[in-house]
């Protein structure tokens, strides 16, 4: 039977702790990444007038999601629609163009790394800027 000392079980212990506050600080550095995608998405999304049917509903259900990482075990993120007509918005239909909204949002994110992540200054656009 395999024991462990005291100082095994107490390094296991701090790199559990280490990993837990790795993926801690990477969240923080993530959500206002994932915060600017919502309100950009938002800004993007197709909304009509009072009788259009694209009546604000899909903008208004646009906001992020915390996936669970199985792979690596790392925060992941994001920004999902539960509106139901959202793959028809997105993608569009026979009758209606296609808006490409999350495309068009995953295009403006791609371009910020870890290092390049926006930064919010006083000019920074409000509409933009993560509440």
């Amino acid at each position: 039977m395999a024991t462990s000392s005291a100082a095994e079980i107490a390094d296991e212990m701090f790199q559990k702790l280490s990993e837990d506050e790795q993926k801690q600080d990477l969240k923080e550095k993530l959500q206002p990444i994932v915060d600017y995608g919502v309100n950009l998405a938002k800004s993007l999304a197709p909304v009509g007038g009072p009788s259009d049917p694209l009546s604000g509903t899909f903008r208004d259900s646009i906001h992020s999601k915390e996936l669970p990482d199985r792979k690596y075990h790392m925060p992941a993120m994001a920004i999902v629609s539960d509106d139901p007509a959202a793959v028809h918005i997105e993608y569009g239909t026979s009758k209606t163009p296609e808006h490409g909204t999350f495309a068009k949002t995953e295009q403006a994110l791609a371009k910020y790394g870890a290092e390049t992540a926006p930064y919010w200054t006083e000019d920074s656009d409000p509409g933009l800027r993560p509440k």
